[in-house]
């Protein structure tokens, strides 16, 4: 009976190699790897779904996003290419090849779903007058030149220019590749508010004001701190809900310099849109998604909005946890991953469909408050043989802010195992080119021109000649340590003057730039990395970032060296 056993195994084995899978990215906000008991075993918050993934799966242990800030990691992932631009917002071009683009040449039926970062996020008026964005553009000038002569400098966040109307995206995410898109922006500095294939789902009409979350926080509970203009009242934070302040905007302008983590008080939005139920309010697009499609092959991604500031989730989560508002939010997270996996099996297409659960970055700085007060460590990670707590957070260069969980289930083909191996660690950018090699798809010329595949790592556990040779880098748009090198167990971030060997020091507690045995190792990478860094912006400029596919730039001499 075993040796038929292993024989079916085999034999479905091979039969899963000539079948592509449908592919599902479920890439959350903000969470740190010590957030969910996968990784974590003393994680305060049960995560029986997401655990489920690493169980049934692949767990990486060494894995990291191409850079610790949102718009730069998910512009990588979905092009495949680094860049080590410190804008906040780093936008895919709609002529830039990308994921979507690649499944849906291929023949599959793409989704996108939730944060449409890096997806070009403008959205227009298409009520507004000439007049009235004439109108719009010098009440943005006298909000700059207000706020700058009381020392403060919000850009683009003003929300009162905002007239009422109906809104579309300006690009819409078929531009990209999408079939079928259903996002939600966020009431920062958009208006608040849904899109069904780029087109607002109702009228932005509503003005709504932020208010204090949890909603049964005493009034005079002081959560708004206008001088800081910063999370400085954790573990309180606001959120926009149909709770309506006023009809239309207050009209004092200084009523929009009181923000709290710089999300404006007030904010215009469709009368639906509440930030508390905002993943519930996507979450059935994306069921019905897969019902849809479940006899074709589909990709989906979602971004999810669950770990990202302000902490909201809907009111039936309240005091489920010891964890406070961010228990909250990876509680909603893990019963997302369960409906996703539910409406698969319900389909019977849960073993034939790759998902790919991951975080765009590390924790924030608030990661210290929810330790303190709650217990629960972002930053902690079991490994092999050890516990440890990975250094820094969202924004830098340290293991926690680009370190990202990161777990494949595909039944019908991976076997379940956790692969951890300090001196061949993954990229998030390696995603296009193993989603390519898993479709049979063969990749244009500089299409993900920096992504390597994952497949055979995946299929046996171990690595590849390219794996093993290709070192990854790591973007951060803090001053002074905007990239940084991992080849084999080096990491290498010149701008802080820091050198780690990950393999015995994981936690990174021991600095070795200034010791004088690895000077020569100092000098090499430095210059591998700055030759690779120039090499970078050639190819970019000369193949304007990919969008001239027939314009081969030659691989990365170093490469292979």
């Amino acid at each position: 009976m075993k040796i038929f056993s292993n024989l079916l195994f085999f034999s479905n084995l091979a039969e899963s190699k000539n079948r592509r899978p449908n592919v599902i990215i479920l890439n959350t906000d903000d969470f740190g790897i010590g957030d969910f008991q996968i990784y974590n075993r003393e994680a305060k918050v049960p995560t029986p779904n997401i655990d489920r993934l690493g169980h049934e799966g692949v767990k990486f242990l060494s894995a990291h996003s191409g850079s610790s800030r949102c718009s730069p990691s998910r512009y990588m992932l979905m092009t495949g290419r680094y860049s080590m631009d410190d804008s906040p917002a780093r936008d895919l071009r709609p002529d830039e090849p990308n994921l979507a683009e690649m499944f849906k040449k291929s023949g599959y039926k793409t989704g996108l779903f939730g944060k449409n970062n890096p997806l070009a996020s403008m959205v227009i008026n298409k009520n507004a007058t000439d007049a009235d964005n004439t109108h719009s553009k010098r009440l943005d000038e006298e909000f700059e030149q207000k706020m700058h002569k009381l020392g403060k400098h919000y850009k683009s966040l003003h929300p009162a220019n905002f007239l009422p109307g109906n809104y579309e995206q300006k690009t819409k995410p078929s531009k990209y590749g999408y079939d079928y898109s259903f996002t939600n922006t966020f009431a920062c500095c958009q208006p608040a508010g849904f899109y069904e294939n780029g087109k607002g789902i109702e009228p932005v009409d509503t003005w709504l004001r932020q208010l204090p979350y949890p909603e049964n926080l005493p009034k005079d509970t002081p959560i708004f701190n206008s001088e800081k203009g910063s999370c400085s009242s954790f573990p309180y934070t606001g959120y926009m809900g149909p709770d309506r302040y006023s009809e239309k905007y207050t009209g004092d302008p200084l009523d929009l310099s009181i923000y709290f983590c710089n999300f404006a008080i007030q904010q215009i939005a469709m009368k639906s849109y509440d930030s508390r139920h905002s993943e519930e309010m996507v979450v059935p697009k994306l069921e019905n998604f897969i019902d849809e499609n479940a006899e074709k092959e589909f990709f989906v991604y979602y971004g999810l909005r669950s770990g990202h500031g302000p902490f909201n989730t809907p009111i039936r989560f309240r005091n489920q946890t010891s964890v406070g508002m961010l228990g909250e939010m990876i509680k909603e997270a893990d019963e997302i991953v369960g409906r996703v996996l539910g409406k698969l099996e319900s389909n019977g297409i849960a073993d034939d469909t790759l998902v790919i659960f991951m975080s765009d970055n590390g924790p924030s700085s608030s990661s210290s408050n929810i330790l303190e007060k709650f217990g629960h460590n972002q930053k902690q990670l079991d490994l092999e043989d050890e516990t440890i707590e990975l250094a820094g957070g969202k924004g830098g260069q340290g293991e926690a802010g680009h370190r990202t969980p990161f777990l494949w289930r595909y039944p019908s083909r991976f076997a379940p195992r956790s692969i951890y191996d300090p001196t061949v660690p993954v990229s998030t950018v390696d995603i296009y080119a193993t989603l390519a090699e898993l479709i049979k798809y063969d990749l244009d010329c500089n299409e993900a021109p920096d992504s390597r595949s994952l497949v055979h790592y995946l299929d046996t556990g171990r690595p590849n000649a390219e794996l093993e040779d290709k070192p990854i880098l790591t973007h951060a748009p803090k001053t002074g340590a905007n990239a940084s090198i991992r080849k084999k167990n080096a990491k290498y971030v010149p701008g802080t003057k820091e050198l780690y060997n990950l393999s015995s020091d994981p936690e990174t507690k021991n600095n070795l730039y200034n010791k004088k045995e690895f000077q020569g190792m100092i000098s090499y990478l430095d210059t591998f990395l700055k030759d690779w860094l120039q090499y970078l912006d050639e190819r970019e400029i000369t193949t304007k970032n990919g969008s001239k596919k027939n314009s081969c730039f030659p691989q990365f001499e170093r490469f292979k060296n």
